[in-house]
């Protein structure tokens, strides 16, 4: 086989690592999202007011920016997801005890909307410094 070839090969297989990776990681990010935002809250001081939107940001630019940073092209349904997630938890909380708030619906939207922003730019720049690099080091 072709030097050429098997340095493709190998780069594909590195990418379908980094994917099934990033989906494993997002499975488990959610499942986090979703023990944090439906468990009863416990007696005692919680999070308020900007800290509690901070937090709900943080957690959905995680859960989207982990996915789509290792496959780029799920951006396309993990933003619905994530959007769909964040009010499905949202509407289902008062069952838990937790109290529903539109503002942490749309904190939640925010941090899916930034981590796939910047989930696909950083994808972009580390796949062009690895074919800088490649191109280097040939």
């Amino acid at each position: 086989m072709p030097r050429h070839e098997d340095r493709h090969q190998r780069r594909a297989s590195r990418c379908r690592f980094w994917a099934r990776l990033g989906a494993l990681a997002t499975v488990l990010i959610a499942l986090g999202i979703l023990y944090g935002t439906l468990n009863p809250q416990p007696p005692g001081p919680s999070l308020h007011g900007h800290a509690d939107k901070v937090a709900h940001f943080l957690a959905f630019f995680t859960l989207v920016f982990v996915s789509v940073v290792t496959s780029p092209g799920r951006w396309r349904w993990m933003l619905p997801f994530a959007i769909a997630f964040g009010g499905l938890i949202e509407l289902v909380q008062p069952q838990f005890g937790r109290t529903a708030e539109w503002a942490d619906f749309w904190a939640n939207n925010a941090g899916a909307a930034t981590g796939a922003v910047l989930g696909v730019l950083t994808n972009r720049l580390a796949m062009r410094r690895l074919a800088a690099l490649a191109r280097k080091a040939a």
